[in-house]
């Protein structure tokens, strides 16, 4: 049985070996899909996700990646200003692979609770199906979702091709279940994130624990400008 294999930081702390928790009032762990079902839409995912950091430049939040793929968890760096947050490109951002959706999710819950004081927004791009995961189920992984949104957390689930809506129903139940934007096509990942920026500066400017959600005009904006 394959394992995946979690992956610190390429590069250490600039200014300290300690690692410290994120201190700006609100902390945002995007999770990227890097599978290889993501190749047809590299190009719109960079875009994307580079026009999600520069329209989040004037927020008072911190925001960490985490990519994976079937081969690995890779944490791409911890929580930095939107301006200093590592921007994707053609070298780093290498699609390949099977979807371990939940595990990844676990392992970004994990760390971020480890990391940072207070709540969290959990960002969630994929296009795939679940279909590599060994230790999270359905079930587990709705349960760990319910637990930290009982401590204030939130979640956004971006689903950007027809396949990735089946993993919805691990958010049934959940708070997070207003808050999946369905959206198909190269136009639908642009429009998804330009959703995900609107929402990502409501809860930086939210009250400590609130649950902030998506509304239907925000969903609706994502499948319209779907191909």
């Amino acid at each position: 049985m394959t394992q995946v294999k979690v992956q610190a930081p390429k590069k250490p702390p600039a200014r300290s070996s300690k690692k410290r928790k994120a201190t700006a009032t609100k902390a945002v762990h995007v999770l990227l899909d890097e599978t290889g079902s993501m190749s047809i839409m590299k190009t719109e995912a960079i875009r994307g996700y580079n026009k999600y950091l520069d329209g989040l430049a004037g927020e008072d939040l911190q925001i960490a990646l985490t990519k994976f793929d079937s081969t690995k968890v890779e944490r791409v760096h911890g929580f930095v200003t939107p301006k200093d947050a590592t921007r994707l490109t053609d070298e780093n951002y290498i699609p390949g692979a099977l979807t371990p959706l939940y595990d990844a999710l676990a392992t970004v819950i994990r760390q971020t609770e480890k990391e940072i004081t207070g709540d969290a927004l959990i960002v969630i791009l994929t296009d795939g199906l679940e279909n590599a995961s060994h230790e999270m189920t359905k079930k587990s992984i709705n349960e760990l979702i319910k637990a930290q949104e009982a401590k204030g957390w939130n979640f956004l689930y971006l689903g950007v091709a027809v396949e990735a809506w089946a993993n919805e129903a691990a958010f049934a139940g959940t708070n997070a279940a207003q808050n999946l934007s369905r959206s198909t096509g190269k136009r639908g990942i642009m429009a998804s994130m330009d959703v995900a920026t609107t929402y990502t500066a409501r809860y930086a400017s939210s009250a400590a624990g609130s649950q902030v959600t998506l509304s239907d005009e925000e969903k609706q904006t994502a499948r319209d400008l779907s191909n």
